[in-house]
C-alpha cells in the first residue's frame, strides 16, 4: 500500500486515476479527489479477510470502463497486484477479461507463491515482486512506463550518438587473490584502436551465461539457446561479446576474433549436459575473464540464465562476488521453479522467463538495454 501511495504521488492528473481492492473501491476515475485525498484513501484501506477473487476485480474494472467517457480514445491501463493464483482465486475470470482486450493489463505478482503461467490467458504483461521486504517491484523503474499504457517504454539508444556512461569501478587485485579457476587459455590482444562502426546497443562488454544443465527439458533448452543466438545477431561488435556455459566454462572470450555469425554458430553448438553444475562454476569462469579484461572504462555486463536456485546450486558462488563488483549482473530466471530472493545477495537485476514456450523472456524489449549495461546506472551488489 505504501508503494501504491508513493506511485500516486508521482502522477499529476488525479482524474485519470482509479484504485480498488478486491472487494472495495478506494476511488474511481473522474472522482474529483486531489492526489493528497487519494493517498489518504489508500492509507485508510483495510485488509479484507475474504478469499481473493480476480473475477470480482475484473468485473468491477469492466463496469468502470463501460461508464467512462473516453472520447479521445486515450490508452487505458490497469495494474493488478495479485498474491493468489489458485484455481479458486481465478475462477470465472475469463468471462470478464474477454471484454477487456483493449486494456493494457499488467499483473504485479506478489511473493513467491504465484504462478504467472496461470494468468497468461488474461494478459501477457508481468512485473514481479518476489521479495516484499524491498520497497518496489523488480525492474519497476524500467517497466512502469509500459505498465501505465504509455508508448515508447523503456530506454533506447540516442539517435545519432551513444549515451555517455560513467566509468564503472575497477577491482583491486592487491587485497585478495581471486579463487578463479586456473586455465591455459590463449592470450588475446585487446583492441586499442577506434572504429567507425557505432556500438549496438552501446559500447559495453557483454557476457552471456547459458544454462545447459539438466534442470531444463530439451525443448526449453533449445528455446533458450535459439534466443541467445538471436540476441547476439542483433549486436555488431563481436570482440565485445563473451559466452560461458555452466558445464565447460568459457566458450567464447572477450576480444575474440570471430564474427557475429561464428559466435551464433558456437551458441547453437553448445550441447545440453545431463549433469549437475553449480552457479559457482559460472561465476568462477566470469571472474577469470573479468580479471584479465581491460575495459577502457566502458561498462561490463553479464546476463546469466539460470534454472536452478536450490541451496546446492548456489553454494560457493559468493566467494567470487567481490571480484565482480564492476560487472552489472542480470539473472534471467528460467521457468517457474526458480526463486530470485536466493540470488539477491549477488545482484538485484532480474528478468523472468516463466513460460519457456515463449520465444523470449518477459519484458525483454524493455529490460535488455539495461541488462546490456547501457543505462548508465551502477549495478547494485550486496
Amino acid at each position: 500500500m505504501n508503494f501504491i501511495k508513493n506511485v500516486v504521488s508521482t502522477l499529476n492528473f488525479p482524474d485519470r486515476l482509479r484504485a480498488e481492492g478486491g472487494y472495495t473501491g478506494e476511488f474511481n476515475w473522474n472522482s474529483g479527489l486531489s492526489i493528497n485525498q487519494m493517498q489518504s484513501n489508500i492509507d485508510s484501506a483495510q485488509q479484507n479477510p475474504q478469499s481473493y477473487s480476480l473475477s470480482q476485480q475484473a468485473a468491477s474494472l469492466l463496469t468502470s470502463i463501460e461508464v467512462l467517457e473516453n472520447d479521445n480514445n486515450d490508452p487505458i491501463a490497469a495494474l493488478i497486484f495479485i498474491s493468489d493464483t489458485s484455481d479458486s482465486a481465478l475462477r470465472n475470470s475469463d468471462r470478464w477479461f474477454s471484454k477487456l482486450s483493449n486494456i493494457q493489463i499488467t499483473f504485479v505478482l506478489l511473493g513467491t507463491n504465484v504462478d504467472s503461467l496461470k494468468l497468461r490467458s488474461f494478459g501477457s504483461n508481468f512485473i514481479y515482486w518476489p521479495d516484499l521486504a524491498l520497497s518496489q517491484p523488480d525492474s519497476w523503474d524500467l517497466l512502469f512506463n509500459n505498465a501505465f499504457g504509455c508508448s515508447g517504454s523503456g530506454p533506447a539508444p540516442t539517435p545519432g550518438g551513444l549515451p555517455t556512461i560513467p566509468t564503472l569501478p575497477t577491482i583491486s587485485n592487491t587485497a585478495t587473490t581471486c579463487p578463479c579457476p586456473l586455465t591455459t587459455e590463449t592470450s588475446y590482444t585487446s583492441f586499442t584502436g577506434t572504429t567507425q562502426t557505432p556500438y549496438i546497443p552501446c559500447n559495453s562488454w557483454i557476457s552471456f551465461g547459458i544454462d545447459n544443465t539438466m534442470a531444463l527439458n530439451s525443448s526449453a533448452y533449445l528455446t533458450q539457446r535459439a534466443f541467445i543466438s538471436n540476441a547476439i545477431g542483433a549486436l555488431n561488435h563481436p570482440e565485445r561479446l563473451q559466452l560461458i556455459d555452466f558445464s565447460s566454462g568459457v566458450y567464447e572470450r572477450w576480444n575474440n576474433y570471430d564474427t557475429i555469425t561464428q559466435i551464433q554458430l558456437n551458441v547453437l553448438s553448445i550441447p545440453q549436459e545431463y549433469s549437475y553444475h553449480p552457479l559457482q562454476s559460472q561465476f568462477g569462469a566470469l571472474a577469470t575473464q573479468y580479471t584479465k579484461l581491460y575495459s577502457y572504462g566502458n561498462p561490463v555486463a553479464a546476463i546469466i540464465f539460470i534454472s536452478n536456485t536450490t541451496d546446492a546450486a548456489i553454494a560457493g558462488a559468493d566467494q567470487y562476488i567481490s571480484f565482480l563488483k564492476g560487472v552489472k549482473i542480470t539473472f534471467v530466471m528460467l521457468g517457474s521453479n526458480v526463486d530470485s530472493t536466493k540470488l539477491i545477495k549477488f545482484s538485484s537485476n532480474f528478468i523472468y522467463w516463466s513460460d519457456l514456450s515463449q520465444p523470449q523472456p518477459e519484458n525483454w524489449d524493455s529490460l535488455s538495454y539495461s541488462a546490456y549495461g547501457c543505462d548508465g546506472k551502477n549495478n547494485k551488489h550486496f
